[in-house]
């Protein structure tokens, strides 16, 4: 049975499939701002010019929020963050919400293994956000890790902006707040994520956690996407900056688990011209027909004000919330999979596959140098199925404690899980 409901100017069809958002709000737009590291420490008149085209774009363009990724300043100093604070202070002073995020610059010494903010905290902890509606508190008392919650007409969104290649404990606490929320279009911030190619940033990754001295279990991109994003079916993107490279972008989406796209985005224009040219992103949410396209924009005049010849406007389906989703199952991923195992115990740890059909499997486990430790699967895995390391290498040797990865390839794509042996 059909029914109708008609409540103002919207008008939503309710079928045995769930609601579909027919009519909605008028156009609005989220800027993305990408690295401005170089922008704040050499060419400040440059990154003031563009957080002043926002406030000036405001009406025109319908700005409702403005989004970063990270790497606000180059070097963690005074000078750097007052410049960095004055230019969204200007957004800001209109009402427009700002989320700054952390990036591996940002922390005391640029050094992201000790993660110490206090400077970031200094400008842009949970002190900067007092009054401000649409704050919701942080991590521990640090804005490293916050979320953000505002409505745009009849749209409930929510920002999780989480540290660089986030802790366990991190992963955990943006999972819940995900989970509590399941009526908002939630949005995660990370500076790094997504690699040049498209692909998600692994341990091993130029420019990834093993790069920049982090702890083994700290959450790569691939990480973060297996372990938090994937399952949320509240979850519509992800965007990041940190890595560099000749468009200045990288995209791609994938499936939830719950049959939701995901879209991963990768902005960063630090290498271009005076530091970055006031490069943004401009995310145009059309609701009328259940999308939002994206185009890069300079902003800065003497360079040329317009959009980016080399990456075209490309759309992203977004369906909106409509109602809060029912309770879903445990992903398979999640289910029954413990990392920690003691091999000189005779155990071994077991790790689904999330296959919905057959398929060829390989796996492999790696070091944390990114050495191979042993292969563990090459052949055909029924639906459901299930790989097995026992904790010895390819000698047969029990191999020492520590934090391992497992990398599983099906289908072309690759899962990844951390595993932990202990003695």
């Amino acid at each position: 049975m059909i029914r109708r409901i008609i409540i103002a100017s919207w008008l939503i069809l309710a079928a045995s499939e769930g609601p579909r958002l027919v009519a909605a709000d008028p156009p609005f737009t989220f800027v993305i701002m990408p690295d401005t590291q170089n922008m704040v420490q050499s060419f400040g008149s440059v990154y003031m010019s563009a957080c002043q085209w926002i406030v000036d774009n405001r009406v025109s363009e319908n700005i409702v929020a403005v989004l970063t990724v990270g790497d606000l300043v180059n070097n963690p100093t005074v000078v750097q963050f007052s410049t960095s604070s004055a230019g969204l202070a200007l957004i800001e002073a209109t009402g427009i919400p700002v989320i700054p995020v952390v990036g591996n610059h940002d922390y005391t010494g640029s050094n992201p293994a000790g993660r110490s903010l206090t400077r970031f905290d200094q400008y842009y902890g949970p002190a900067h956000f007092a009054g401000k509606p649409w704050y919701r508190g942080g991590y521990q008392g640090s804005n490293g890790n916050y979320y953000c919650t505002f409505d745009v007409g009849n749209r409930k969104f929510m920002v999780v902006a989480l540290e660089f290649y986030p802790r366990p404990a991190v992963v955990s606490f943006a999972s819940g707040i995900i989970d509590a929320n399941p009526d908002r279009e939630t949005i995660v911030l990370t500076h790094g994520y997504l690699y040049s190619n498209g692909s998600r940033i692994l341990d091993t990754t130029t420019q990834g956690p093993n790069s920049h001295g982090m702890p083994a279990e700290d959450a790569s991109g691939e990480e973060i996407w297996t372990n938090l994003i994937r399952s949320k079916p509240n979850v519509r993107a992800v965007f990041s900056g940190h890595v560099a490279n000749s468009t200045h972008s990288a995209r791609r989406t994938d499936l939830g688990d719950m049959g939701n796209l995901i879209h991963q985005v990768l902005i960063n224009y630090q290498t271009n011209p005076n530091g970055g040219d006031g490069w943004i992103g401009l995310l145009k949410f059309q609701p009328d027909q259940g999308n939002a396209q994206m185009r890069h924009y300079r902003t800065w005049p003497p360079s040329g004000l317009g959009d980016d010849p080399n990456v075209p406007t490309f759309t992203l389906d977004w369906a909106a919330i409509t109602a809060p989703p029912p309770p879903q199952p445990t992903p398979p991923h999640s289910a029954g999979f413990s990392p920690l195992f003691s091999p000189l115990k005779g155990e071994s740890v077991t790790v689904p596959i999330d296959n919905a059909q057959p398929a060829h499997v390989k796996a492999r486990v790696i070091d944390r140098t990114g050495a191979l430790v042993k292969s563990v699967a090459d052949a055909d895995v029924a639906a459901g199925g299930y790989v097995t390391w026992d904790g010895r290498n390819e000698s047969n040797k029990v191999v020492a404690s520590g934090v391992y990865t497992l990398i599983i390839e099906i289908n072309g794509k690759l899962q990844t899980r951390k595993i932990i042996v202990r003695k």
